[in-house]
């Protein structure tokens, strides 16, 4: 499997086929918000909205808010998102 697709071969057939993967569904190939950035970096590692809001000690609502832009975190949380991001 390649990073950006993936190749299956046919050795009965010496065929290679060859395609891009499908872009999941809300995932931000180039994020510019905080929430932006708090989803992607949340989706490159398969999880979900609730274990990112375990993580940071708040609601699974909170994070689908930061991702939809809806609220912006509260300063005593950026600390644990920072570490979270990297």
């Amino acid at each position: 499997m390649h990073k950006l697709g993936v190749t299956v071969a046919l050795t009965i057939c010496n065929i290679d086929l060859k395609a891009q993967k499908r872009p999941i569904p809300g995932y931000p190939a180039n994020p510019k918000t905080l929430g932006q950035k708090i989803r992607k970096v949340r989706m490159d590692r398969g999880l979900l909205q609730k274990d990112v809001a375990a993580t940071l000690g708040v609601t699974e609502d909170t994070i689908t808010n930061w991702e939809n832009g809806r609220c912006l975190p509260d300063l005593r949380y950026q600390v644990k998102i920072n570490l979270f991001l990297e």
